[in-house]
Order: C-alpha cells, then sequence, then structure tokens
C-alpha cells in the first residue's frame, strides 16, 4: 500500500492535450492515453512517439507501471499489458470497461495515426460546444469492472478513459472503484 501518483488521459499530440508534468518512481502510474497518436498532427507524429518511447523507458527504469490507451493505437496482443496488479490493486485504462475487447482491439488496429489541421479546427470546436466528456459509466460497466477486480483477487480497480469532471470513488460489493479525471492525480491506495 502506498501514495500513487497517476498519470491519465493527457492526450501530449491532442490539440486540447495536457502539458506533461511526468515524475517516475515505483509507484508511478502511466494508465493510457497519456500519448494522443490518434489525433496529433501528423508532422508531430514522430515527436510525440520519441516522447512516449522514452518515457516507457523512464517508467521500466523506476519499475512503475504503464499501461496504453486506446489513442495510443498499440494493438492489442499477447504480449501486451491489458491490465496491471500490484498491492492487489488492478489499474486499467477502461476502454477495456467500456467495450468489448473486440471493440478495444479494432479502434486501436484501425485507426489511423495522425490528422490534420483541418480536423484539429473541427475538433476545437466541438469541445467548445461540448465541453468535457458526455459519457457516464454505466451500471453493466461497474458490474463488469467488479466482476474483473474479482476475478483477479483485487480490492481496488483504477481506471481512467471516461474523463469525468471530476475523481469518481465508489464502493461496490466490497470492491473500491476510482475513475480518474484526465491529468496527474495522487491517490492513497
Amino acid at each position: 500500500m502506498g501514495t500513487y501518483t497517476i498519470f491519465s488521459d493527457y492526450h501530449l499530440g491532442h490539440p486540447l492535450g495536457l502539458k506533461p508534468d511526468f515524475k517516475f518512481n515505483k509507484n508511478t502510474v502511466f494508465l493510457g492515453d497519456n500519448f494522443d497518436i490518434k489525433n496529433s498532427l501528423k508532422k508531430e507524429l514522430t515527436g510525440i512517439r520519441k516522447m512516449r518511447e522514452e518515457t516507457i523507458k523512464n517508467v521500466q527504469k523506476n519499475k512503475g507501471i504503464y499501461l496504453s490507451g486506446n489513442h495510443s493505437l498499440e494493438p492489442l496482443s499477447n504480449k501486451s499489458k491489458l491490465f496491471a496488479i500490484r498491492d492487489n490493486i488492478l489499474f486499467i485504462h477502461g476502454d477495456l470497461i467500456e467495450w468489448s475487447r473486440l471493440r478495444s482491439y479494432l479502434y486501436r488496429s484501425m485507426s489511423r495515426p495522425g490528422k490534420n489541421k483541418y480536423h484539429w479546427h473541427f475538433l476545437k470546436k466541438f469541445r467548445t460546444l461540448f465541453p468535457g466528456n458526455v459519457s457516464i459509466i454505466k451500471n453493466s460497466q461497474i458490474k463488469k469492472a467488479v466482476k474483473l477486480a474479482k476475478n483477479n483477487n483485487c480490492h481496488t480497480i483504477v481506471m481512467g478513459h471516461f474523463h469525468p469532471k471530476r475523481k469518481i470513488d465508489i464502493n461496490v460489493d466490497n470492491i473500491r472503484i476510482v475513475i480518474l479525471k484526465q491529468g496527474k492525480s495522487l491517490i492513497k491506495l
């Protein structure tokens, strides 16, 4: 048990991505979608990918946890970490809770990397009209999270992906479910 520093959904490369303030230690967790390969400007893809690779190396060197997300466009495979467990806490990005594994796989493997400046303009206008994420976690998804935690002997499941305006921290069937907002979170687990 301890305090974890969790970076979730920074979407670096996205026109509305957050500025990186990454730190690395054993209790650092990158929870996915910190590097937005899908929505980066095409001319910046090389730099975003390089930054991602350097971050992964730093996380591994410090024995932290790095998980990809659906905007990372890293296809799921037997080698991919779908989730990580430490101290009986299950860390997962969240797209596998919202969607099926098949849909997550298809999204990650079929989406094309990089966008042009016109797409960015559209994204900015869309977020002006619809600020924040409009999706809300459904009861069926909560049940799926509880089942996944129990199947892996975990008392807590921590995820990103849903982009709530503030952290959601609930207890369902003796399982703590924590859904993080975008950015850096310090959590005692």
